[in-house]
């Protein structure tokens, strides 16, 4: 459960401001927090400093010391890096034009090393393990740049891609206990792949992911689904639409009302909840999901518990019936509606709801269940398990 404090809306907190979203980080349910590696030098926190090792104080006026308070709240640290990108008018762009590839993106040109150019790979590298050899994190959340190209150089591209990979295998034999996460490389092109533009918006989310989790298993899929403008009664909706891959949060908790906080806790201690069936099960798609309807879900391998999101897109006028697949036909099942609370505003309360039925696999996957007509936004969180 990821709090990316790498985000943009962040990038101008102070330490103090940053140490206190830590604190409400963990309140909510957090486990590991991110910080971006350009706000700590930006802060005058050197990460790659010497230090003779962890801080003996928790003084805010070096990074260990930082990072030292950030554990107090029982938070694991990661990073967030771009260590091949590069400022044109630095001196290694001057002293080393071979190194530099050229990336366009949003009608801006920018320079950044080319990791296929041994030279430039071993600088990428040497910071990579100072850094990570210095402070002991978890997680390295490196967003490596895809598209560049070297003008007149078709091939490059592709190399330089390569190189990147062997750098991220290098890594993970170096480092076998931290969890790397990118969003440039393989979860980019899976999403160029299935027409997904990993949008902050939770429609947009919702619509993906089905194309997502066909090329990539749902535990690797991350996106902080929490990290939109508060709309309090829209939470089930934001935290659902993630909530079947890795679910986190990228919002100013500070500036949430206590019963936004206390919604968000909740929604975060489900998904730790249910985490091991969600990223081990078996992931079901609804031939019934169209533009204005979705249904999905997850069968644990033993197929003695499931879980079903349906989600409304657009408002629904009339009534429907939907079945739930993967479910062993000859197993009876308690169906209990969880996730958001009765009378919160997106939330739809089919007749049936308040009696927990009872229903064999068989009945589920042939008639389905009948839901009443939903406002745009409106989502229900099914879990099955087996009875008898």
């Amino acid at each position: 459960m990821i709090f990316d404090a790498a985000a943009s809306a962040f990038a101008h907190h102070d330490r103090q401001a940053m140490l206190s979203l830590a604190e409400y980080a963990a309140a909510v349910g957090a486990e590991t927090f991110l910080l971006d590696i350009e706000w700590c030098s930006r802060m005058g926190l050197d990460p790659y400093a010497d230090s003779a090792g962890p801080a003996a104080t928790t003084s805010l006026r070096d990074l260990e010391g930082l990072l030292a308070r950030i554990r107090d709240f029982d938070l694991e640290i990661g990073f967030a890096v771009e260590l091949e990108s590069i400022d044109t008018d630095s001196p290694m762009a001057r002293d080393h034009p071979e190194w530099l590839l050229t990336v366009e993106l949003d009608g801006m040109t920018r320079q950044v090393l080319d990791l296929s150019v041994r030279p430039a790979m071993a600088y990428v590298w040497e910071r990579l393990t100072k850094l990570l050899d210095r402070h002991h994190v978890s997680l390295l959340s490196w967003s490596i740049t895809h598209g560049a190209h070297r003008p007149g150089a078709t091939a490059t591209q592709h190399t330089s891609t390569l190189a990147a990979y062997r750098l991220l295998d290098a890594l993970r034999e170096r480092y076998p206990h931290l969890t790397i996460q990118t969003t440039s490389l393989d979860l980019a092109m899976a999403a160029r792949a299935v027409g997904a533009d990993l949008s902050g918006d939770s429609t947009a989310r919702h619509a993906d992911f089905a194309g997502l989790v066909q090329l990539l298993p749902p535990g690797l899929v991350w996106q902080p689904a929490l990290d939109e403008p508060e709309e309090p009664a829209y939470t089930a909706y934001r935290a659902v639409s993630s909530f079947f891959g890795r679910l986190g949060l990228g919002i100013d908790l500070r500036k949430q009302a206590p019963g936004s906080l206390r919604c968000l806790h909740r929604w975060l201690g489900l998904h730790k909840r249910f985490r091991s069936l969600l990223h081990s099960g078996t992931t079901i798609r609804s031939d019934e999901s169209d533009r204005a309807f979705i249904a999905h879900g997850v069968v644990a391998d033993h197929r003695g518990e499931a879980l079903f999101a349906l989600v409304w897109l657009e408002r629904a006028l009339a009534s429907r019936r939907v079945r739930l697949d993967g479910l062993d036909p000859a197993t009876s099942y308690r169906i209990e509606v969880i996730g958001a609370r009765p009378g919160e505003a997106q939330t739809v309360t089919p007749s049936w709801a308040s009696g927990a039925p009872v229903l064999t696999g068989q009945a589920l996957g042939a008639a389905g269940i009948p839901l009443p007509p939903a406002r745009r936004g409106s989502v229900l969180l099914l879990h099955l398990e087996a009875v008898g």
